[in-house]
């Protein structure tokens, strides 16, 4: 499998190549770039070109200081898809990605055969109310479990094997193998200038990126009876959402085109955790 690194309206993308003649297309989720998920594209690699534009914090040279909504990933994500060669695609995407990926199904469907959801971050409407309230507060940064986790976390290691003995310590990670661990660590850092490694993500856009969503959620919920492509939503019996699974139930019973599948023993990082279990459900869906 080749990975290139090419640009496609000025949006650079990584594409797992294996030659196939249908390209699919993979939206990434907050702070993990597409080499993060290496395990799960060499099997999807098997019958498909893996198309992967990077969100806006990875190509981005100015400073993030005015993100007030995910919109702006939606608009990147549409204007990259009207540049590619081909009319229709599959696609999926994981938390953020799957989120985005959500919207142009609804909104966008000139793009789209079918659609994958893998832990889409959708809030229930209860939720979406009181954090459009609260958002821009030092409040919110302070009762939000994934900002407070991210505003502490160390963004420079000395070497490869510091990152993954700290990592490996984490509960979030109990359910990876050391071999997938390492290829996260790899597609999470690049080496500096000092020779150090450090993580490619940035903190601000992540920590804006936690602090708008809820956002856009409403968007979803208005279309949902407009669905006409085939939809699978894969979602994780362990997350920090709240009230989640109740979401999901009620989302799918909106729509004849939208399933599900629980995943009850994972955590929102199952791309991760059983990328072999994945692929072959992915295969199944776009066959």
């Amino acid at each position: 499998m080749n990975k290139i690194l090419k640009h496609i309206n000025n949006i650079p993308c990584e594409i797992f190549n294996n030659n196939k003649t249908e390209n699919l297309i993979f939206l990434h989720a907050n702070a993990f770039p597409p080499r993060c998920y290496l395990p799960l594209m060499k099997k999807l690699a098997t019958k498909y070109n893996i198309i992967c534009p990077f969100f806006r914090p990875l190509w981005q040279v100015e400073k993030n200081n005015k993100l007030k909504s995910w919109d702006i990933f939606k608009k990147d994500t549409v204007a990259f898809l009207n540049h590619l060669d081909g009319d229709q695609y599959h696609i999926f995407g994981h938390s953020l990605g799957a989120h985005i990926a959500f919207r142009i199904v609804l909104e966008n469907k000139e793009f789209i055969k079918k659609a994958i959801l893998l832990d889409p971050v959708i809030f229930d409407k209860y939720f979406i109310l009181f954090w459009n309230l609260i958002k821009f507060t030092n409040f919110a940064r302070s009762i939000h479990p994934l900002i407070r986790a991210s505003k502490n976390q160390k963004m420079i290691y000395n070497t490869h094997l510091d990152i993954f003995s700290k990592y490996r310590k984490k509960s979030i990670f109990k359910n990876f193998s050391d071999k997938n661990l390492n290829y996260f660590i790899e597609g999470l850092t690049k080496t500096n200038n000092s020779g150090k490694i450090e993580l490619i993500f940035p903190k601000e856009w992540e920590l804006s990126i936690y602090q708008t969503g809820a956002t856009t959620d409403n968007y979803i919920y208005k279309n949902l009876k407009h669905l006409d492509k085939s939809t699978l939503i894969f979602y994780a019996g362990k997350t920090n959402l709240p009230r989640y699974e109740n979401t999901i139930k009620n989302i799918t019973s909106k729509s004849d085109n939208l399933k599900s599948i629980y995943l009850p023993k994972n955590t929102h990082l199952f791309p991760m955790e059983i990328p072999t279990k994945l692929s072959g459900h992915i295969l199944d869906f776009f066959n």
